[in-house]
Parts: C-alpha cells; structure tokens; sequence
C-alpha cells in the first residue's frame, strides 16, 4: 500500500512542478515521516472504507498565484483543484486556515470533506465562498461524490482554495481592512476577507466553515474570476 500511496502523490498535480505553497510539499513526499505517516494513514483509511468504484481520474491541484501583499507583508497563495466523481482525495494539511470558493458543482454532486479519519458531507454550494477554520494540522481533504442517481456524464467539481501565511499579529491594521473595495487587487481583497474572518473562527470547531457574504466576499468572487480567466 505504502508504494501505491507514494506512485498516488507522485501523480499529482503539484508533484509535477515546484510548489511555493506552505503545505504540499510536506504531504508524503519526502519531508519527514511523521507527517508522511499522517497522510498515508488517511489515504489508507479513506481508501479501505470507500465502497463505490475509484475513478482512475486523480484530482488536480494547480497552484494559481502566490504573491506578497506589500501592504501588510503578509503572502496570498491561491491554487485551483479539480475535483472528479470517484478519484481519490488530494490530502495536505490543515494547519491553516483558507478560503474556498466553489466556483463549479454540478447539480447532481455533493462536496465531502475528508478531515483527518472521517468524513462528512459540507454545505458548500455553487458559487458560495467560505472561510475553512484550521483543524490543528490534520490531513484534509475534499472527495465529489454522487448526491443523485443519474445516467449523465458527470462534470468535475472546481474550487479556489486561497491562504494567507506570514506574521498574522504584526500585520493586522485596521483602517487597511476597513477601507472599502474600490480596486481590484485580488491579493488584498483575500487578505481583507481572511483577517475579518479570523476574527469570528472561534464560533466554528476545528476544520469546520461558515460562509463568506456582503458586497466584500461578492467582489472577491468577481476579482478572482478574472484573474483565472486572464
């Protein structure tokens, strides 16, 4: 299984290219065996208690940008996944927390996340963007599964996954995050949405989300969607 799990990673997305995201290069690709042990236990687990057939599609992981926010120093990393029926969850590592946007469910998928040795099915919906409270650096993951009995072609589901890394504390300032959104810097839209956010996590469990709405969320969605079309 160990050698399946390693042929699994090698064949992601990411493996294929340098990766400046602050976690996937820990997922099992040589970085240290607690962590590699962590994420192979997942798999492995998820892998045995699946009782539908395993797509030979795997999800892809594509890192979109990632960027210094001069403003606060703080850095953005925004990646795409691609999420077919069936494949294999792309694990990495919930130490911390993100922003997701579902920009692609079809009507007859459902998105299940995949948090350390459980699963259980979110209420993400098209089009909606939400803030995922870290879950103390657990493997994490999402997985499309059927929510409808159907004989059409399924399509993939596709999410934005952002995360802001850096000195959270220093770089917190007020009238910066409360100016209003006039510009279209997707950099500092994310960090504005992130910091407000971090402010309520403590209403969520660990690895739980809760949805991202106003003017502000609805503009990051439009700048994001702009700079994956561009």
């Amino acid at each position: 299984m160990a050698g399946e799990m390693n042929n699994f990673l090698e064949s992601m997305t990411f493996a294929q290219q340098d990766c400046d995201c602050d976690e996937c290069g820990i997922g099992g690709l040589g970085n240290g065996p607690p962590m590699k042990s962590a994420v192979e236990e997942a798999f492995d687990k998820y892998r045995s208690s699946t009782n539908y057939a395993v797509s030979s599609r795997h999800q892809e992981r594509k890192l979109i940008r990632r960027e210094e926010d001069m403003n606060t120093g703080l850095v953005v990393t925004l990646y795409s996944m691609s999420l077919p029926v069936g494949a294999l969850p792309l694990l990495e590592y919930g130490d911390s927390a993100r922003i997701v946007f579902v920009i692609g469910l079809p009507k007859t998928s459902a998105i299940m996340q995949v948090d350390g040795n459980s699963k259980r099915q979110t209420k993400w919906r098209h089009n909606g963007m939400y803030f995922l409270r870290n879950n103390g650096g657990n493997p994490i993951g999402w997985v499309n599964e059927r929510a409808i009995v159907t004989t059409a072609i399924d399509d993939d589901i596709r999410i934005l996954v952002a995360k802001v890394s850096g000195d959270l504390d220093n770089a917190t300032n007020y009238s910066y995050y409360e100016a209003s959104c006039v510009d279209d810097d997707w950099k500092r839209l994310l960090v504005r949405l992130y910091m407000k956010s971090t402010f309520k996590r403590n209403r969520i469990a660990p690895g739980h989300s809760f949805e991202l709405h106003g003017n502000e969320a609805e503009h990051t969605k439009v700048s994001l969607l702009q700079l994956i079309s561009s």
